[in-house]
């Protein structure tokens, strides 16, 4: 299972130079997800990635993945408070980024587990995400709902 050697269209694959950038996760993620947290999860060589959203030379948001034989699992989906305006699409573009890949890795879902908030539910379930079993409880993030999309049938071209 190899990487594309391109990121998708309006995302870039973190880099060292990425270490100083100014990363502020806004909504449910904020002050739980550092810069040093996006940096430390990139380890292409145990296929587990952080993909980044750019707006012109910004950084608008991060989507940290791994890949697995048959998956994709999306651990963070963070939009970049200091770069993100209202009807700017990052959380969108990163999972139509995140999907690409799982389809090009030959993975036949991508999985996440959403925080218990009302409108991050809805707003997977209109990603096209289903839950994946009841919600369950951890100790550092509280209670958390398992969603499934199926991206084996779904169009290859990138978003």
């Amino acid at each position: 299972m190899r990487l594309p050697p391109d990121a998708p269209p309006g995302t870039r694959f973190a880099r060292a130079a990425d270490r100083d950038l100014p990363f502020i996760a806004a909504g449910t993620l904020a002050g739980r997800l550092t810069t040093a947290d996006l940096m430390g999860y990139h380890r292409p060589e145990d296929l587990q990635f952080t993909l980044f959203r750019i707006l012109g030379e910004r950084v608008a948001g991060a989507a940290c993945f791994c890949l697995e034989p048959q998956e994709l699992t999306v651990d963070y989906l963070a939009r970049n408070l200091p770069f993100t305006a209202p009807g700017v699409a990052v959380g969108s573009v990163l999972l139509s980024a995140t999907e690409h890949i799982a389809r090009l890795a030959s993975c036949t879902f991508v999985r996440l587990e959403a925080l218990d908030e009302a409108t991050l539910l809805a707003w997977y379930r209109s990603q096209g995400f289903e839950p994946d079993g009841g919600p369950h409880s951890d100790p550092a993030w509280g209670r958390l709902h398992p969603m499934v999309k199926s991206v084996a049938k779904a169009p290859s071209a990138p978003p």
